[in-house]
């Protein structure tokens, strides 16, 4: 299926889910009132961190390899017996952590923590459906979930609250996981949980999919310390009014997340077989990306305050100049979504990883240096230089690689 389908099909999932669970959150808190709907939030929150050490970088290395290689499976089973061990450990620390330490409900954390493992399970399921380039597969199931889920948590929660909610979402995950399942062994996939040679899953582990766990985590951790810090320094009235300019502008990168999803694939199949080609496929989507990023940037300019306040309201006046601040940042978060999916298809995760941890560690120092001092509009700035330093550092690593390329290959 052709790139453009596949960001449409994609573009079509995460929209109707970003809208359906707006949908929800609003009647949800509505239903449980203040105290419980709290109470979901902070249990969700705890569980939902615990999904990157569910996924551990075995997603996009299922996408990568199957992208390379459509007709090998046997890959399918060496990942899900990593996935299945990393997967039990991480569970039993998060029990532990949650039900010990934390002194949340036993009901809370078992039925939230199994909703969010399902979930792994299809997230893994749907990077196979990537690495096919059927992202229409991925669609449909994310869908279907939202369809069961949505009113059937809607209708538990008036009865049973933030309990209700988490069943639906174990029950829902896990039919859904059935379903994928059963599709897949119609399509006659291998899916055994087998490592078929302990020496070469041990490699995949190690090579490809621990550095892309780090990648997730220092990439998560730098997204979101900036309103941690603004907790501690400038208090929670502080944290809303940079957040309803964060939470807009992150909505802003649907469309790179949907065409990333479509792109990677075919870029890690050329970077593999055809190098050319990847140089190609590589410039047209940053030509892309930087123009609509800039296109983006130019709009916030003349009509951000507007757009602001018709969607928020005067209380947020304040997050008006900030929103002006994040767009800068997200023009240079549009290419490097690019960047950063490239260095991946050309197994330069390692690299990538490093240069994470780097952002992730210049994140803290410049909002520790601005935000007592700028309050928001520190931690705006801190996100902007963030983002340069990453996309430079990954811009030096893959042009130098490309380079590399057109010398072997003149």
């Amino acid at each position: 299926m052709d790139i453009k389908k596949n960001t449409l099909y994609q573009l079509v999932n995460l929209g109707f889910a970003g809208v359906s669970m707006l949908f929800f959150t609003i009647v949800i808190a509505r239903i449980l009132g203040t105290k419980a709907f709290g109470l979901y939030s902070y249990v969700f929150t705890y569980a939902g961190v615990f999904g990157i050490f569910y996924d551990f970088g075995l997603d996009v290395t299922l996408t990568k390899k199957v992208a390379v290689d459509k007709g090998e499976t046997n890959i399918i089973g060496q990942l899900l017996f990593l996935k299945s061990i990393t997967c039990g450990f991480t569970f039993l620390f998060y029990f532990l952590l949650g039900y010990l330490i934390l002194r949340i409900s036993l009901s809370l954390l078992i039925l939230a923590g199994l909703g969010v493992l399902a979930a792994s399970f299809i997230s893994f399921g749907c990077a196979y459906f990537r690495g096919i380039e059927r992202l229409d597969y991925e669609a449909l199931f994310g869908i279907l979930q939202k369809f069961i889920f949505i009113p059937l948590a809607i209708l538990t929660a008036i009865k049973l609250e933030v309990e209700g909610i988490f069943a639906s979402l174990t029950s829902t995950n896990l039919l859904i996981l059935i379903m994928i399942y059963v599709f897949l062994r119609r399509r006659e996939v291998n899916i055994n949980i087998k490592p078929y040679n302990f020496s070469e899953t041990f490699d995949i582990f190690r090579k490809e999919a621990l550095p892309l766990f780090f990648i997730a985590l220092f990439t998560f951790l730098y997204f979101r310390i900036d309103m941690l810090m603004l907790k501690w320094f400038k208090g929670e009235a502080v944290v809303g009014v940079y957040a309803a300019s964060y939470r807009l502008m992150e909505g802003f990168t649907l469309f790179p997340s949907a065409l990333m999803a479509a792109l990677f694939p075919r870029l890690a199949y050329y970077a593999s077989v055809d190098k050319n080609n990847f140089i190609t496929y590589f410039l047209k989507g940053l030509i892309l990306l930087s123009a609509l990023g800039a296109l983006l940037l130019l709009l916030s300019l003349f009509f951000g305050k507007e757009f602001i306040l018709l969607l928020y309201g005067s209380a947020y006046k304040a997050s008006c100049p900030l929103f002006l601040w994040l767009m800068v940042a997200l023009f240079l978060i549009y290419p490097n979504f690019i960047l950063t999916q490239s260095i991946i298809a050309l197994n330069q995760q390692r690299v990538y990883a490093l240069t994470s941890f780097i952002a992730f560690i210049a994140n803290i120092a410049l909002n520790l240096l601005l935000i007592p001092k700028y309050s928001a509009t520190g931690a705006a700035i801190s996100t902007i230089f963030t983002e340069l330093i990453l996309g430079v550092s990954l811009a030096i690593v893959l042009f130098t690689t490309l380079r590399q390329f057109r010398k072997v290959n003149p």
